[in-house]
């Protein structure tokens, strides 16, 4: 991978972070004053990783041209981790048993992949 590749992997990695907290605290004053139950909460925060999983996804896949679908894939994936990381860190989640780490890793590798697979680019057909 090229160093201007690794620059922009990074800078859309970060534009998801920003974007995800930005989401999640607009989403956190609403759920708030409406006085939502768990299991809507729970709902926009995966609806929140869908969407920035999937916009990551289609702006590496546009920028990569080539190979979106892998691309797309592998920044879902480093979005999850990074998020699984911190939380380990700041919470102390525990691995046993929780079966949310992996559906939460194939729902950020997926949309992900599918933003790629949308994004304008090359195609590897040929």
């Amino acid at each position: 991978m090229k160093k201007n590749s690794i620059v922009m992997f990074l800078l859309i990695w970060g534009g998801m972070y920003l974007l995800s907290a930005l989401l999640l605290a607009g989403l956190a004053a609403i759920l708030w004053k409406m006085n939502a139950d768990s299991k809507v909460i729970s709902g926009t925060v995966v609806a929140v990783y869908v969407v920035v999983s999937f916009l990551g996804g289609f702006l590496m896949g546009g920028f990569r041209g080539k190979q979106k679908m892998f691309w797309g894939c592998a920044i879902g994936i480093c979005y999850f981790a990074l998020l699984l990381l911190v939380g380990i860190w700041l919470m102390g989640t525990e691995f046993s048993g929780n079966s949310w780490i992996f559906s939460g890793c194939m729902v950020c590798a997926v949309t992900g992949m599918l933003g790629g697979m949308l994004a304008p680019g090359k195609t590897n057909v040929g």
